[in-house]
């Protein structure tokens, strides 16, 4: 269009341009957006225990859920945790909160992520109604599915522990022998 066009009236082609300029700018946008949806950038950036608490805080801005966090890891250390542990753990913590405002009318959750015998330990348990684990279909409940062939992917395990009426706590165990960087 530009070299069609170059020869024509300059108001023309610097709106042409901006418009073009503007289709780019969306085009990198929704790029770094795809990108980050497959491994978020602060992963690398500032770490997962960075990430997680990055992700707290936005939650605590838009909830009125009191939220804590508690580690034994150091943010040093954390930035050495393998990006494929990194990426699972920050996963499955972002479906436990969808899940969290979603249904379980939760006023705490506590997290914590913790270094304990060669194993990473995420868990994340919240006050909230519970539900009985029995009577979810983890095939149309892809969320809880996910979460648990992440684990699986890295020789971990998960377990849900849920009681009506007094909340839910999952525990993410993943080795880290296999696992280091």
């Amino acid at each position: 269009w530009i070299k069609r066009n170059i020869d024509s009236d300059k108001t023309l082609l610097a709106d042409k341009l901006e418009e073009f300029e503007k289709i780019t700018m969306e085009t990198v946008e929704t790029s770094r957006r795809l990108y980050n949806n497959l491994y978020p950038q602060m992963l690398t950036d500032i770490g997962i225990i960075g990430a997680l608490q990055w992700l707290l805080s936005s939650y605590k801005t838009t909830t009125n859920i009191d939220i804590e966090f508690n580690t034994n890891i150091s943010q040093e250390k954390g930035m050495e945790i393998n990006s494929n542990i990194s990426l699972v753990l920050f996963r499955i913590y972002q479906e436990c909160f969808t899940n969290i405002l979603r249904y379980a009318k939760a006023n705490l959750v506590v997290i914590e992520l913790r270094m304990e015998n060669e194993h990473i330990v995420l868990s994340i348990e919240d006050d909230g109604v519970g539900f009985d684990i029995n009577a979810v279909d983890t095939k149309a409940h892809h969320g809880l599915l996910g979460m648990r062939e992440r684990a699986v992917s890295l020789n971990g395990m998960i377990n849900i522990d849920s009681t009506l009426g007094k909340g839910t706590k999952t525990t993410v165990l993943i080795p880290l022998m296999e696992y280091v960087e």
